[in-house]
């Protein structure tokens, strides 16, 4: 499953499954039917086009270019997948202010059980940051892994540059859309803290980060090691968002990182404590 997953921008072939597997494809097919309830050429079309669907909305990439990275022999082959499967076209898809993410069919690769912590919608964490704006490029079947070493030395490199060490680290994320056409993904990645957290602030200049404040977010916590923060975020992507039945609406992501005075992000065995926000449609009760 976990190699599916990692080939899923492919048209995987059953018999390259199957070889992969250790099993005759006969075997193979039969058996992940009856443990799945999903015929496993389904499964794959179905993960494919879940994040074709996350590139159109996400990358300023040309349509026609997305079909040809994701294997497709033409832009009218990708349209009829994407009305097929969304009844949305990529046009569609694209100028929509809000992704569905219960279109998209979620992974059936087994995540940590501690992955699953109650989920709360709340408002953003903070009013106003102060900060500093890193932005990096991912390749189109990179943009559901959530990388996090291009972060880690972000993190590192502006906590370093605090005498006194903030109590919380707040990192803003997400992918960027502009008028121009780029091969790839453009993600943003904001590290700040409250502006009273800035008096012993030695570094590069900073600029203020306003958040909206009648903003609606699903709040995700984590406590573990920083290496699995990237396992928790896809998880919330490729299964919580799905079986939630949430709309992310367009905007950045908030990773609050608790450090209670550190001069790290993670304690000396490299634990965080970390709530994650990721911006949806719904409506905050009063």
């Amino acid at each position: 499953m976990e190699w599916i997953e990692e080939h899923k921008h492919l048209p995987l072939r059953i018999d390259d499954i199957a070889s992969r597997s250790g099993y005759s494809k006969w075997y193979l097919q039969r058996v992940f039917t009856e443990v799945t309830g999903i015929n496993i050429a389904t499964y794959c079309r179905r993960r494919r086009l879940a994040l074709a669907a996350q590139v159109v909305k996400y990358s300023s990439m040309p349509l026609a270019e997305i079909a040809s990275w994701f294997d497709y022999d033409s832009q009218q082959t990708l349209n009829k997948e994407f009305m097929k499967h969304f009844r949305l076209t990529p046009g569609q898809i694209r100028q929509n202010s809000t992704m569905n993410w219960e279109i998209l069919y979620p992974t059936l690769q087994k995540y940590d059980p501690e992955f699953h912590h109650p989920v709360t919608l709340t408002s953003a964490p903070v009013a106003n940051l102060q900060g500093l704006y890193h932005s990096y490029m991912l390749s189109p079947e990179e943009l559901d892994k959530h990388p996090v070493a291009q972060r880690k030395s972000k993190w590192d490199n502006f906590l370093a540059q605090f005498s006194v060490k903030p109590d919380k680290v707040y990192c803003l994320t997400g992918p960027e859309l502009s008028g121009i056409e780029l091969h790839g993904v453009k993600y943003g990645y904001i590290t700040c803290v409250p502006p009273e957290a800035m008096e012993s602030y030695t570094g590069s200049a900073t600029s203020e980060i306003p958040l909206i404040g009648d903003a609606c977010y699903a709040k995700f916590t984590f406590r573990g090691h920083y290496t699995r923060v990237e396992s928790f975020i896809k998880h919330i992507y490729n299964v919580r968002l799905h079986d939630m039945q949430l709309n992310r609406v367009d905007g950045m992501d908030i990773e609050e990182f608790i450090l209670q005075g550190r001069a790290r992000f993670g304690d000396e065995q490299g634990n965080v404590a970390l709530n994650y926000y990721v911006p949806v449609k719904a409506v905050l009760q009063s």
